[in-house]
This record gives structure tokens, C-alpha cells and sequence, in this order.
């Protein structure tokens, strides 16, 4: 059964996701990768502020980033484990 694709974007707080893409470069994707933010990575949406950015967590790191870049990055929902 093939999985929904998202971006972190669509992410609800407390949902769980395995980063499959990131689709920015340059500075942006440079950054998120030195954060760990690459594809395979288990994130957990920690809290979505309105019209600011979405908190991200994995492992003990809880990380800030914008809505754009956060579109940029395509998961798949890991509803099903918990963390």
C-alpha cells in the first residue's frame, strides 16, 4: 500500500514523520542538513505557532523552522509508532 506523501508543513502537533525529501538547496538545504534534517530522519512536530514557525523534535534537539522551508520538505506520516 503506497503512503501519502506531505510536506512537515502538513504536520499536526504530535504527529511523527520520516523526512523522504528535501526539495531546497543552497543555503537553506545546507542548513538544514547541518540540523540533521535529512531524508530518513524520524521528526515529531512539537508545535505549529500561527503565522510563525513549526517546532520540530528528534532525538533530544527541538529545532525552529519557517513554514517555506518546512513546504519544501516531503515526509511520510509514521502514525503508526510512537515515540
Amino acid at each position: 500500500m503506497a503512503m501519502e506523501r506531505e510536506t512537515l508543513l502538513d504536520m499536526n502537533n504530535g504527529e511523527r514523520a520520516e523526512i523522504s525529501e528535501i526539495k531546497c538547496g543552497g543555503q537553506t538545504g545546507r542548513r538544514l542538513m547541518s540540523f540533521g534534517i535529512v531524508p530518513g530522519r524520524v521528526v515529531t512536530c512539537v508545535d505549529k505557532i500561527p503565522r510563525g514557525p513549526m517546532i520540530l523534535r528528534f532525538h533530544e534537539l527541538k529545532i525552529a523552522i519557517g513554514r517555506r522551508t518546512a513546504s519544501m520538505c516531503m515526509c511520510r506520516s509514521c502514525k503508526s509508532e510512537r515515540e
